[in-house]
């Protein structure tokens, strides 16, 4: 089946001079930039008005810490935040012109909603293609009624949907994207690890390839995360560096359970079996999962730790609406991980030599590129 949905769209003023009118000519394409893309005006209207809260709510970092009644709390965060920024620009060789300069507080805990869709009986995600950004697995609204009423109109044509909320996303050096109040107090290795991963998409991006790029974003993010960490005191460094690892270790294993899950679905969907016994194995298969994660990953936690709780977080992920989309919506940003962080122990963990190596894969064809991802996925395994 092919779920792709062409979208046409010829980005306004694209070669405008000065950013002002930069600005004005590429809100009508910021769908096709970074939200996906679509024919109608209301989604035109909607990314151009969404991208614009953005930007009049910004103001810039170096004015804000001059300040004097400047919440003392955020003060400390956003020049914790340019404290690893600079480390980053450092680690990866590459300065981001304008990147996370300023500061916007939306007041909501999300700045966009995306939309995943796939058939009912296939894991195959459905895509939304157009000519700048190639094609997405998912479609992004700055409203949530909006992506609301556009996951009705999937579920209404029988597909799975999951609508997931989004804390932060780059639009690949097009515009300089601000720290955002949705992610800017995160904890500090998931704050340091965020400015890492959108940082990584500003430096490699393959169009049509979600999963290559949100894989390697996600090695980028673990690797600056580690070496943020290592900076600290020795006691400080030892503590957070064993918390940083023990969640790494515990998300690795849910998302080898969610593509272990996915294969089982598979197996499945290619089973000649009457519809309604088909479907019935399904749902029993999806109910089952939280419980299964459960005796998977509980053995070893402790009745009140941290890992304990998490454990019970994923688990309440899986009980609620778990179908295809919300499968999808993991794999997208695993399947790959083993893949580039066995290219990364190749290239003797020297960032400069990793960013050449991951440029190399992506300039194959897909077909030479997905076989080389696999092969990377299974030595990496070993």
């Amino acid at each position: 089946m092919d779920n792709r949905r062409s979208e046409q769209f010829t980005p306004a003023s694209l070669w405008g001079k000065g950013r002002p009118w930069r600005r004005l000519g590429w809100l009508g394409g910021l769908g096709a930039v970074l939200l996906s893309g679509c024919s109608s005006l209301g989604y035109y209207g909607q990314a151009a008005l969404g991208q614009w809260e953005v930007w009049s709510k910004q103001q810039a970092v170096e004015s804000l810490l001059q300040d004097p009644t400047l919440d003392p709390l955020l003060k400390q965060r956003l020049i914790l935040a340019q404290a690893m920024l600079r480390f980053a620009e450092g680690a990866m060789g590459r300065t981001p012109k304008g990147k996370y300069g300023s500061y916007a507080d939306l007041g909501r805990p999300y700045v966009v909603r995306v939309v995943y869709a796939a058939p009912e009986f296939s894991l195959s995600p459905v895509t939304w293609c157009f000519p700048v950004a190639g094609c997405l697995v998912y479609r992004g609204y700055f409203r949530p009624e909006a992506a609301d009423a556009f996951a009705e109109g999937l579920r209404a044509q029988g597909l799975d949907v999951y609508v997931g909320g989004v804390p932060a996303y780059s639009t690949l050096g097009w515009f300089d994207d601000p720290l955002l109040n949705t992610f800017l107090h995160w904890p500090e290795e998931r704050l340091v690890g965020l400015i890492f991963h959108e940082l990584a998409h500003g430096r490699l991006y393959i169009a049509d390839d979600a999963a290559f790029n949100e894989s390697f974003a996600e090695v980028v993010a673990g690797i600056g995360a580690r070496r943020w960490l290592t900076r600290r005191d020795p006691g400080e460094k030892l503590d957070a560096l064993a918390r940083f690892e023990a969640h790494k270790r515990l998300h690795r294993r849910f998302t080898r359970f969610v593509q272990g899950l996915m294969e089982d679905l598979s197996r499945l969907y290619r089973e000649e079996l009457p519809l309604e016994e088909r479907r019935a194995a399904r749902l029993r298969r999806l109910s089952e999962a939280p419980e299964a994660w459960r005796r998977l990953a509980g053995a070893s936690a402790a009745g009140d730790s941290p890992e304990s709780a998490e454990i019970h977080r994923y688990a309440r992920w899986l009980g609620e609406g778990l179908n295809n989309a919300k499968l999808l919506s993991v794999s997208t940003y695993a399947r790959w991980v083993p893949a580039f962080e066995a290219l990364y122990r190749e290239q003797g963990e020297e960032m400069g030599a990793f960013f050449a190596a991951a440029e190399a894969l992506g300039a194959l064809p897909p077909a030479e590129r997905e076989e080389a991802l696999r092969r990377l996925s299974m030595e990496g395994a070993r």
